[in-house]
């Protein structure tokens, strides 16, 4: 129905009184009710004035001067008017008019208050608490506006814009779940609309459930393919799913149709850097930096994690010490800079970071968590596991914070207590990878091999795990099935000392009648051709040479593979063949003359294990027994700071320039009476080749060296010298001089 159709009605409907009381209030008011419904503002209007000629304060007449001025946009005379009727006559729909015009004038405060006396006066009212409710919205006083819509629900469950707006407020009060449940009602209410299913597909993504979210953003793409956050919020989830091959094309996407998006840039970008292109990564941050304004979606914080993501730590810190030049309470700069400086393995300025970030938000969880991961990576267990403790007291749920917790616990002894921790992960996250790793490893330390191999295999899941796998489309062999006339790959996937002690593995393999093709670290293929059983020895750097192959094993899946339990390890004083005897004479020439005791030593190992500071103790640590009258040998390939120095002070024998790979450094210990290290791959070379070798470890070691022994199921040559609950490599070493002087006499008195 057109206006003119309206007004037609209208006359129908409402004629206009004549007769003896045609000129009194009432019917002045009745006349102009009729014409201000039929859309006469003007007609409406001068009935309104004469009843208010009759009678100056006639309340129903003020009321209708106020919504002939409303329909006019004039909302100025509008409040005045509604004022005055209310004066005169407190009723709901004259204050609830009020309200409006309020509202519209933008005095919300005011237009509250107006709308809730209209609630009051008139609790039955939907339209009533719908104002109200629209009003608290746009004040974003979001409890608040949450009741208000839920009682206007409560009158009509079927009322779209009350559920869609229901929706936006618990996604404002992080109720993700409860903002998708609304706009799944509208969906139902009013199907295929199109930002209904983007909205779905944003509160899924927040969710982390990618696969909801890429589907309710492909059905909002079909009905609106021109709209670029779709397309952006579908990369998004995509990448979520690490799935950055799938993801990059939506990004394209969404910046052929907006092409200064921002956020979308930033997206690529970072996918870009996922999959290793990096040069283009790098070059659309210089172009977001260049763009920075203050309307941009991307700030310099996103900048620097973009950076930080791309594993340009330094550059990161350093574009963050500028934002935090401008900004030095900026706590989302600083908690970022602390992860950076933590990277960088600047643990103090890291924890500097943290703190004052905690002290500018103190009831942020995620700074009390990185406070913890801090003074965890400095051995302040103690200290970390208060830190984590509050953390998750702010956010009980808080999955990061609870495996850390565990982590702690773990270092600390309290074993079950760890247990425990992850138990609470996998209530909250039943396939949580990294709870499952975890609990696995304590398995393993305490001797449970069966729970605790095929708990290992959880490393696959474990985001950001330093383990290089690539992806086979060949079936994985985990000691299920004939192998015999089969081609089985077997690829290093951890550690090159984890490579050295799984090798023993390969015999066996190879007695089922496989062929055995070894990927290994580029160092060890020399070394790890010659055991038996190899067919083929290759780098692990590169998969464009890898032969064809029917299955594959990944090398640290074999003890599962074989049901490996504590007296079922494949032992042997050397499964690696020996080195050349011409190779070990060249290196016993090289050293001093055999009159003492011939000792190797490492002190420290990978700088970048998970755990190096606990493993790996100072050169000068080791000072403490090189008054001994033996003859030291540095196999350290690489030094620390400050290393260099007390090398070239004490009488050490450096020769580690000349270890190209593990084959030359088997040869070098070939003419060593004993080897002395920290848990590093050195350590399992000597073991494997059945040399005697003292283990230097801390209070709680790696799974593989287990609890409260001495010796080493895997490697009988290994004798183990562990720290004390006091963690104080000094009382390991003052044993070690103890046993040492001993040996050096035996071997003078030959």
């Amino acid at each position: 129905m057109n206006r003119r159709e309206r007004r037609a009605s209208a006359r129908k409907s409402h004629k206009v009184s004549t007769g003896p009381g045609a000129a009194s209030p009432e019917v002045l008011c009745l006349n102009a009710l009729g014409h201000l419904q039929a859309g006469r503002l003007i007609d409406a209007q001068v009935c309104c004035r004469k009843a208010l000629e009759i009678e100056p304060g006639h309340a129903n007449s003020l009321y209708l001067m106020g919504r002939v001025a409303l329909e006019a946009g004039q909302n100025d005379h509008a409040a005045e008017w509604l004022a005055r009727a209310f004066a005169s006559a407190p009723k709901a729909d004259y204050v609830s008019s009020l309200g409006i015009a309020l509202q519209r004038l933008g005095r919300r405060e005011d237009a509250l208050q107006a709308l809730e006396k209209a609630v009051q006066l008139q609790p039955d009212n939907a339209q009533n608490w719908k104002n109200l409710a629209n009003v608290l919205f746009e004040l974003q006083r979001t409890e608040k506006a949450i009741l208000a819509y839920r009682k206007v629900l409560g009158f009509d469950p079927r009322d779209w814009d009350a559920t869609c707006r229901l929706g936006y407020l618990h996604s404002r009060s992080g109720q993700l779940e409860d903002a998708l449940a609304c706009f799944g009602v509208c969906d139902a209410l009013q199907p295929n609309h199109a930002p209904t299913l983007h909205m779905r597909s944003v509160f899924l993504l927040g969710l982390k459930q990618y696969d909801g979210a890429i589907a309710e953003g492909v059905r909002a793409h079909a009905l609106d393919p021109a709209n670029a956050e779709t397309c952006n919020n579908i990369g998004s989830a995509f990448n979520g799913l690490n799935r950055h091959d799938e993801a990059l094309p939506w990004f394209d996407r969404a910046l052929s149709l907006r092409p200064a998006f921002d956020a979308a840039l930033y997206n690529r970008a970072f996918t870009l850097g996922k999959l290793r292109r990096v040069d283009e990564a790098i070059a659309i941050h210089d172009c977001l930096r260049a763009n920075l304004g203050a309307s941009s979606a991307v700030t310099e914080v996103n900048l620097a994690h973009l950076l930080f993501n791309l594993g340009r730590c330094e550059d990161a810190a350093a574009a963050l010490d500028l934002c935090l030049d401008r900004r030095p309470d900026d706590v989302s700069a600083l908690q970022l800079r602390a992860v950076c400086l933590r990277k960088l393995k600047q643990l103090d300025r890291s924890l500097a970071d943290s703190r004052r970030a905690h002290l500018l938000d103190p009831l942020n969880a995620g700074i009390c968590n990185n406070i913890g991961a801090v003074l965890h990576e400095l051995g302040r267990y103690l200290e970390a596991l208060q830190w984590f403790k509050q953390a998750i007291a702010l956010q009980p749920d808080y999955l990061e914070a609870l495996n850390n917790m565990a982590q702690v616990q773990h270092r600390l002894h309290r074993l079950a207590e760890a247990v425990g921790t992850y138990d609470r992960v996998r209530v909250i996250d039943p396939f949580n990878a990294v709870a499952e790793l975890g609990t696995a490893h304590l398995h393993l330390l305490r001797g449970n091999f069966e729970a605790g191999w095929a708990g290992r295999e959880a490393r696959w899941r474990v985001p950001g795990l330093p383990i290089v796998y690539p992806k086979f489309s060949q079936p994985m062999w985990l000691g299920e099935g004939d192998i015999a006339g089969k081609t089985i790959l077997i690829y290093a996937d951890e550690g090159m000392g984890d490579a050295i002690q799984h090798a023993r593995y390969v015999p066996m393999v190879a007695a089922r009648g496989a062929r055995v093709v070894l990927a290994v670290h580029p160092a060890l293929v020399g070394l790890l051709s010659a055991v038996e059983g190899v067919s083929l020895c290759i780098a692990n750097n590169s998969t464009e040479a890898m032969p064809a192959f029917d299955i594959y094993c990944p090398m640290l899946s074999l003890p599962l593979a074989f049901r490996t339990q504590l007296d079922t390890i494949p032992t042997g004083l050397s499964y690696l063949g020996a080195p050349s005897e011409d190779r070990v004479r060249a290196w016993s020439d090289r050293l001093s003359p055999r009159e003492r005791l011939r000792v190797g030593l490492v002190w420290a190992g990978n700088p970048d294990h998970d755990n190096d500071l606990s493993r790996t103790m100072p050169l000068r640590e080791m000072t403490h027994i090189l008054d001994v009258e033996a003859t030291f040998v540095s196999l350290q390939k690489q030094l620390r700071p400050n290393d260099t120095a007390i090398l070239e002070q004490r009488r050490i024998i450096d020769p580690t320039a000349d270890l190209t790979d593990f084959g030359e450094t088997a040869a070098l210990l070939g003419c060593l009476d004993l080897v002395i290290a920290v848990d590093t791959s050195v350590a399992h070379l000597a073991g494997a080749l059945g040399l005697p070798t003292w283990l230097l470890l801390p209070h709680t070691p790696d799974y593989r060296w287990l609890l409260d022994r001495d010796d080493s199921p895997w490697y009988p040559t290994l004798r183990l010298f562990r720290q004390s609950e006091r963690r104080d490599w000094a009382e390991v070493l003052g044993r070690v001089r103890s046993e040492l002087v001993a040996r050096c006499s035996s071997f003078a008195a030959g």
